[in-house]
């Protein structure tokens, strides 16, 4: 009875933390749009203006 309880934690443990959706990598050619001009930027292009206008 141990090992069917302790072999249906690991299990449920396993599918609770194997099976969470991989973080989402944006292409190249991701546009984002500027919520204030309405201009659409790259996300390359996005951070870098982001960087510039913050001084990073």
């Amino acid at each position: 009875m141990r090992k069917m309880v302790a072999l249906t934690t690991l299990v449920l443990a396993l599918a609770a933390f194997g099976c969470t959706p991989a973080k989402k990598m944006p292409s190249d050619k991701t546009l984002i749009k500027c919520t204030t001009c309405g201009v659409e930027f790259t996300v390359e292009e996005g951070m870098s203006a982001y960087e510039s206008a913050h001084g990073h």
